[in-house]
């Protein structure tokens, strides 16, 4: 069962930042938007592209939360459908930009979107799955316009990464993790920081419930039977 999903929702439990996002071998990512949220980029437009749960809508958050008063954080879709005066936001953030390009009607709206954001010179972030050049059934002028922007590609965790992710999840939460806890937990959830934050959660809340240590015994016995679940897309 190596790398299988935990089937839980990964919650946002305090406001996205940079300082809470961990970097790992994606610190430039952290660096580029750093200077977008300041208005200092010489490139008013990014596409952040990864994995499920690897971090973009906490990325996305973080730029509008320190960009400040005029920044806008939407799913792309709803933004689509009801652009109104948030085409004209200091700095715009859309995510889960596929669930836009479903629709003939929508990839339009984004394209022009786009264009006239860049007239205006306005920043302008997009998240989806995968790479631009990767997205299937979008009209050569909308592709042109997403592979023109800067790309940034978050980097799956290694397992040195994940195992410090862990260590500090697991500090914060005043979480006691034996060696042997934290690489059970290593090898069989996936990569991602979002499934082993879930994970973390949903320890911590088994043994404040129960009022028991989290042991190897424990924790499989809280997790294991989540990773049996189908896996979710």
């Amino acid at each position: 069962m190596k790398g299988s999903q935990l089937a839980l929702p990964v919650q946002l439990t305090q406001a996205p930042t940079f300082e809470t996002f961990f970097a790992g071998p994606n610190a430039d990512i952290v660096d580029a938007l750093r200077v977008i949220a300041g208005r200092r980029s010489p490139v008013p437009a990014a596409w952040i592209y990864g994995a499920g749960a690897s971090g973009k809508t906490h990325l996305l958050r973080a730029t509008v939360a320190a960009a400040g008063k005029g920044a806008a954080y939407s799913a792309a879709a709803i933004a689509c459908d009801a652009l109104g005066a948030l085409q004209d936001e200091p700095l715009l953030a859309l995510d889960d930009v596929e669930d836009a390009l479903t629709d003939e009607a929508r990839g339009l709206v984004l394209l022009r979107l786009i264009d006239r954001r860049r007239e205006r010179g306005l920043p302008l972030l997009l998240a989806g799955n995968v790479a631009p050049a990767r997205l299937a059934d979008i009209s050569s002028d909308l592709r042109s316009r997403l592979e023109a922007m800067a790309l940034l590609g978050i980097k799956p965790l290694r397992e040195d990464d994940r195992r410090e992710l862990v260590r500090l999840q697991a500090q914060q939460r005043g979480l006691e993790l034996a060696d042997d806890v934290v690489s059970w937990l290593i090898a069989r959830l996936r990569r991602d920081a979002g499934t082993l934050i879930a994970a973390l959660e949903e320890i911590d809340n088994a043994t404040l419930s129960a009022k028991r240590r989290p042991t190897l015994p424990f924790v499989q016995q809280t997790i294991g039977p989540l990773l049996q679940l189908p896996l979710l897309h």
